[in-house]
């Protein structure tokens, strides 16, 4: 189970527990069960996207790709270099520290292309937060 905040704010009575909907005397009830009703959707869209690649998806994965904290990376060496170009423009991590994680990325292409005669990894899920 997994919480998620539709920002949405109702009063109790407003609720349809047994359909879980906003109930029609609401005055803005067709607007707000259009809003939840779109969300639902999303929610099935990505689950179907997953399922289409052959993916498993968890909760999680659900809840940080409607927050936008997702981003398709195209393969395990994008990601690298996407670490490795904010780590060069970052204050904090020395030159030698940069190098350090230079060598790292050589040494993973080594290690797939002996062990999984490829030189990437790709269309993979990452999160970041």
């Amino acid at each position: 189970m997994v919480n998620l905040s539709t920002n949405i704010y109702l009063k109790p009575d407003d609720w349809d527990i047994k359909k879980l909907r906003v109930k029609t005397k609401h005055p803005r009830s067709y607007n707000l069960n259009k809003q939840l009703k779109d969300l639902e959707d999303k929610v099935f869209k990505i689950a179907d996207a997953a399922a289409s690649d052959g993916a498993t998806i968890s909760l999680e994965s659900i809840k940080a790709i409607l927050k936008n904290k997702v981003k398709n990376i195209a393969s395990l060496l994008s990601l690298i270099d996407y670490f490795l170009k904010y780590i060069e423009n970052n204050p904090n991590y020395s030159k030698g520290r940069v190098r350090h994680y230079k060598s790292f990325r050589n040494k993973i292409i080594r290690f797939m292309c002996y062990n999984y005669s490829a030189s990437d990894l790709r269309n993979q899920y990452f999160l970041f937060r």
